[in-house]
């Protein structure tokens, strides 16, 4: 973003981004890249510094999913609250693992299966805020406070499991 204190990982697609970098170019907002990642951490920075959402990390990022089409995930960061990580998905995956003193975040389990089993599957158009120590899922289609249902659960196949048994890829 323009301030330089936004981060953001994405996967996926913001079927939309054409529309919405012209209109943060009009507003005179220097784009460094074609990228859809860049428009939504300048959507991102704006929400956070500006409006009803000012200095809320998770009411932003709702309210910038809100604005999005498309099937992504998105996992941001700001400076200002660098204890908190805050995820949100549409039409793709995003699972946490909770471990002792350290969460994960990551689109299959496989990733952080090393370190812990203990996972949560975040539904279609939610959002979780991550601490160190614990998360919240929250609905960003139905604004940033609505408690969304999600699904923990115990991973109780090891890694070995998901290799691919000698192939090159799993299909």
């Amino acid at each position: 973003d323009a301030s330089g204190k936004v981060a953001v990982i994405h996967n996926g697609i913001i079927e939309n981004f054409g529309p919405l970098r012209k209109s943060l170019e009009a507003q005179g907002i220097d784009m460094r890249s074609d990228t859809d990642t860049e428009v939504v951490a300048h959507l991102l920075g704006q929400a956070f510094a500006t409006g009803p959402t000012a200095g809320d990390l998770p009411a932003s990022m709702a309210a910038v999913c809100r604005t999005l089409d498309g099937a992504f995930t998105l996992v941001a960061m700001h400076a200002d609250v660098p204890e908190m990580l805050v995820a949100a998905r549409r039409n793709s995956p995003l699972v946490i693992g909770v471990g002792k003193g350290e969460m994960f975040v990551a689109s299959d389990v496989a990733a952080f299966i090393a370190h812990t089993r203990e996972a949560v599957e975040l539904g279609q158009d939610q959002l979780v805020v991550i601490t160190q120590d614990s998360y919240e899922v929250t609905s960003f289609s139905e604004g940033a406070n609505a408690v969304a249902d999600y699904r923990a659960f115990h991973v109780d196949w090891d890694l070995a499991a998901a290799e691919k048994g000698g192939f090159a890829y799993f299909m």
